[in-house]
């Protein structure tokens, strides 16, 4: 298998490089560079917290943002559950439902018909102490692994800057929502 760097060409430095690239939508080799960075670390990163989520007992990564986002609101429906964590709706009704099951979430309102996107639910008391832990845990974690290593600024920086990403997001999100009407 060719490596990534192979499918990119063109002269690091090359001031026609950063034209070609913006006229063909390629990232120049600086930037291939950089989105390396952002992956690899994000990914080191995670697997980090994981661990370290994992090692204070809270074996559920994914729970943590499912519980995170419920954990906002008094009630929320499963779809706005999915929208706030960009996960698919299918997965979350079964998280949510192995999140029932262990008494961590509780169901509010029946449904009518077989439709559990409308279903409102809500964390339990078990719930809520279970995200209290969860978040003090994962805040140790990012405090060790992100703030101590970049520094508060570089940490603040790092938070407007994919709050910038976020934003951009919703907006694309919102006019292909508003497109498909």
């Amino acid at each position: 298998m060719a490596a990534l760097s192979e499918f990119h060409d063109g002269p690091a430095g090359d001031d026609g490089e950063v034209q070609r690239a913006a006229d063909t939508g390629r990232l120049t080799d600086a930037e291939h560079r950089a989105w390396r960075s952002v992956v690899q670390g994000g990914w080191r990163l995670f697997a980090q917290i994981n661990q370290g989520l994992a090692d204070a007992g809270f074996s559920s990564t994914p729970d943590l943002r499912v519980m995170e986002v419920l954990g906002r609101a008094e009630r929320m429906r499963i779809s706005d559950i999915a929208a706030a964590t960009h996960i698919q709706m299918s997965t979350i009704s079964r998280q949510i439902a192995r999140l029932v099951d262990q008494g961590l979430v509780e169901r509010v309102d029946e449904v009518k018909g077989d439709d559990a996107r409308h279903r409102w639910v809500r964390p339990t008391k078990a719930g809520r102490e279970y995200l209290q832990g969860l978040v003090e845990a994962r805040d140790d974690q990012v405090h060790k692994h992100v703030v101590e290593v970049l520094g508060d600024e570089d940490f603040q920086t790092l938070g407007r800057l994919f709050g910038k990403l976020a934003d951009n997001g919703e907006a694309c999100s919102d006019a292909e929502d508003s497109s498909q009407h």
